[in-house]
């Protein structure tokens, strides 16, 4: 197809001055338009991540349970499960567990569903915008020696499962390995200490997509 000549009325349009500021001042606001726009999106989803239910752990401390005799009989760790969101969480769910084992792992995550779970180390709960649930698991006397004597190894799981009140279509997770670096017990068990503290192990230090499958 031949292209038509244009006509002078096209001609003159274009070589007026005010016709091309025109253009040039139109093609701008839509460009700028288009910035805005995306800039609001972007603003609005933070503003959904920051609104919504977030979940991190820490561990909160450790202590010895003794008996009436004043006798050792567990290895206690708390950890605390902090909302830093502004909405409460939903339906959430907690799984802490103290876990032996008889070999170091580098993954120890599958020990998390074996054998029973004690019970309050398995519960649902809540927690409210900027608060703050405690949740706990032990180790027994035996089990604490063992990892003293380095014929067990200690590992303290944590898995988080909640909704969050904003979208209730999707489940949030946050999960917590850490393992026992050292324990040292005194004479006839009356004291004992954790010796530079837990230390992360595995992939499952992690929050929501991060997670692994």
């Amino acid at each position: 197809m031949i292209e038509q000549p244009r006509t002078q009325n096209e001609k003159n349009y274009w070589q007026k001055p005010e016709n091309l500021i025109a253009t040039f001042t139109m093609i701008a606001v839509l460009t700028y338009t288009g910035v805005q726009i995306s800039q609001t999106c972007l603003i609005r989803s933070n503003n959904v991540v920051s609104q919504r239910a977030f979940i991190s752990i820490a561990s909160s401390g450790q202590f010895i349970s003794v008996d009436n005799s004043k006798n050792p009989v567990a290895l206690n760790f708390l950890i605390s499960a902090t909302n830093s969101g502004n909405t409460a969480t939903q339906d959430a769910h907690i799984l802490m567990k103290c876990a032996p084992s008889a070999e170091e792992l580098q993954e120890p995550w599958a020990i998390i569903h074996q054998g029973p779970t004690p019970f309050g180390e398995n519960t649902r709960f809540n927690i409210g915008p900027h608060s703050s649930e405690s949740s706990g698991c032990s180790f027994p006397i035996d089990q604490a020696k063992g990892m003293a004597d380095k014929t067990l190894f200690g590992y303290i799981m944590v898995d988080i499962s909640y909704l969050d009140r904003m979208d209730k279509s999707v489940r949030h997770r946050t999960q917590k390995s850490l393992k026992l670096r050292q324990v040292t017990i005194g004479s006839n068990c009356s004291q004992m200490s954790i010796t530079d503290g837990l230390i992360p192990v595995g992939q499952h230090n992690c929050a929501d997509d991060e997670c692994p499958q």
